[in-house]
Order: structure tokens, then sequence, then C-alpha cells
């Protein structure tokens, strides 16, 4: 680990040489086109200081894409309000940076943003979303496709509280003005945001969501039906909430879902339906434990999972991970967190043949189908503390 004298200095010669340094430089997170800076990806550079206003980074008109993700910048400084002259930005990772106090107001002119990413570490309090709060900050950003909020505590527009109580009841909603924006939106990750109203039955028909994660809040009440509408989701990741009601089957249609969780939330009773013919082609990862779903087990679910099943083209395909592409050339690789013998995983790039299920603590009953033997591409089947399972699985 660099000395903590390395990223001061650090800073410093990027403020002196940013404008006019060797083209070689745009080897070293830097990218150029035509002697111009386009690109610049300062992240895990152990960075500290600041960025003040007077720093020449905001010299960068040309400027599409920054990352200055994962440093640890001083608390003591706020997210500058210069950001508004990089007016070319597309691309905005601030992701754990260590910045702290409001959000600027600065970054609501970036009008031709793609990708923005505040989240912040759960614990870091001190970074605020709150005036400007989340639907002036994001009302002007009409091609955004991607916003990344892990970790926020989302504020709305209010009245003054009576009491904290209500402050706390109106930071557990989601914004309407998120809503209104997933025609555009790929991805909408809200994890970690404290959220502990219901969800609203708010997705509009033109639903261009391919990643929604809304993992780790204190949610309620049932999945929207509106959510069907949603019909390009690649992932759904709404585990470890209070969310109840059956098992989706609105969302059959939704045949490129990829990831499914729901774990540890209130489901219940059988997820198959005699009249519902529900295949999901592309599943590739189902964790549906810790719930009260009952009857058999959904063996014809599996079934229709080609990511499960043997394929001759398999054993020579590259290696490729799960990943939304937007139209400036950026992309996202989607992440999620399964639970393994206990222990909770994050996998920050999912591989396309990585397969798991995870049915345990729940109520099925009866024989272990043979069919199961036919997912000879499945990594992990976790089918513990389910009494009333028998059987054993083989292999074909």
């Amino acid at each position: 680990m660099p000395s903590t004298e390395t990223p001061d200095l650090f800073l410093a010669f990027l403020d002196s040489h940013l404008l006019t340094f060797p083209h070689h430089f745009c080897l070293w997170g830097v990218t150029c086109n035509e002697g111009r800076v386009i690109g610049l990806d300062l992240a895990h550079e152990f960075i500290s200081g600041g960025i003040d206003n007077s720093s020449s980074l905001f010299s960068l008109q040309h400027l599409e894409s920054l990352s200055l993700a994962d440093n640890y910048f001083n608390p003591s400084y706020e997210i500058s309000s210069k950001f508004d002259k990089l007016v070319n930005l597309s691309y905005l990772n601030l992701a754990f940076a260590g910045f702290t106090e409001q959000i600027s107001i600065a970054i609501s002119h970036l009008t031709r943003l793609v990708t923005l990413d505040l989240s912040i570490d759960y614990y870091n309090y001190k970074l605020k979303l709150e005036n400007p709060n989340l639907t002036v900050l994001v009302q002007n950003l009409s091609e955004l496709m991607e916003l990344h909020l892990d970790g926020f505590i989302i504020s709305r527009p209010f009245k003054q509280p009576d009491s904290w109580r209500d402050i706390n009841k109106h930071r557990g909603t989601i914004p309407q003005c998120l809503f209104e924006m997933t025609g555009t939106l790929r991805v909408l990750d809200l994890r970690r945001n404290k959220l502990n109203a219901t969800i609203p039955d708010a997705f509009p028909n033109n639903c261009g969501l391919k990643t929604l994660a809304l993992n780790q809040n204190q949610l309620q009440g049932g999945l929207p039906k509106s959510l069907a509408n949603c019909i390009r989701l690649d992932i759904l990741d709404i585990g470890n909430k209070y969310i109840k009601g059956t098992f989706p089957l609105f969302l059959k249609n939704t045949i490129m879902l990829s990831v499914l969780v729901l774990r540890s939330n209130k489901f219940y009773e059988s997820i198959t339906h005699p009249e519902l013919n529900v295949t999901w082609p592309m599943l590739q990862i189902l964790d549906i434990a810790s719930n009260n779903f009952t009857d058999k087990l959904p063996i014809t679910l599996f079934l229709s999972s080609m990511a499960m099943m043997d394929r001759e083209h398999e054993a020579h395909s590259e290696l490729t991970y799960l990943q939304v592409y937007t139209m400036d050339g950026f992309y996202y690789q989607d992440t999620v967190t399964i639970t393994s013998k206990g222990l909770e995983m994050e996998l920050v790039k999912i591989l396309t043949i990585f397969t798991t299920i995870d049915l345990s603590c729940n109520n099925f009953d009866g024989h272990i189908p043979d069919e199961i033997g036919q997912l000879t591409l499945l990594y992990v089947l976790n089918l513990w503390h389910n009494p009333s399972i028998f059987g054993k699985i083989e292999s074909s």
C-alpha cells in the first residue's frame, strides 16, 4: 500500500500535468482522442486530500468518462460545485470515494449523463441527498440509463416534520421520479437504502429496466403487478426484506430473466400453477431460500432453463459475464449476493456459466424428482431444511 504521502503527491502531479502531459500518459488511466482527454479512470488509486474548485480537472472540457471510485478523499471535502463544467460527461462514478456533505446540485446540470454511480458505504451517513433531493438531482438527466445509489438514505420533498419519525417515514419511500425514468433507465440500484414502505405499483408500460436491485431494505407489502411491464429484466434482486405474497408467476413474459433473488422474505404457497406455463430459458441463479413456499419442487421451472442444461457448445464457449451495455459504449457488470453454507458472498462479476438453485428453509415436500439429474450444468443445489423432502439425486 502506498505511503500516506503518495496520494497527495499523486494528486499534485495530476493537477500540474493534466493539461500538458506527454502522449504516453494516455496509456495510464487516461483515454485520449486527437490529443484531447476524453476519459479519466482514477479508481482504486489510494487518492487522499480533496478536489477543490480550482482543480485543473474541471478544465477538461472534452471529458466524457470520469471515475474517482474507491479512494480516500478527505472527509472534510464535499463534492465540488464545479462538476457542471464537465458538460460532456456521460459516465460519472464517485462510488465509495470518501466524499461527505451534500451531493452538489452541479451534477444535475450534466444532462448528457448515461451512467451515474454515487454509491456509499452503508455506514457513511455524511454524504447526503437532501438539497437537492433525488427528484431535483435527476430531473434533467433525460439520457440516464444507469443509476446506482447503493447505501444512500433517499429523501424526497416534504413539509417541515414534526418529529424524526416523520422524517424516517418520508425517507423510506421510493421517489416517483424513478418510476417515470424507467422508460430509459436500464439499471436501478437501490440496495441498502433503508427503504421501508411498499413498492408502488407504478412501473410504466414502456419499462426498459434490465436490472432492478432492492436488496437489504425493509420494504413491505407485495410485489406490484406492474413489474410485469419490465419484460426486459435480466436481474431481479429483492432479497432480505418483508415482501409477502405468492411466487411472482405474473413475470412469465420476462423471458430474459437470468437472476431471481427472493431470499428471506415472506412469500408463501406453491410455486407452480397448472394453468401457467412459466419458462425462463436464461435462468441461472434462483434464490428463494428462507420463505414459506410449499408443495412439490418446481421441476418444470428448472427444466425450462437452458443455462442449467448441457449444450454441445458449452465446453468451447468463452467466459463471459452478465452485463448491460449503453449507447455510449460503457457497460455495467451485474453483481449479486449469494449464500453458500451459511456464508454470504458478493459476486462482483456474474459468469454466465455460473448456476445455482437455493430452495433451503422452506416447506417443500415430496420426492426429489429424477429430472433434477438432467441439470448437468448446475453448480450449486441447496435443499436444506425442507423436512418433508425425501429421495436422492441421480445424475444423468
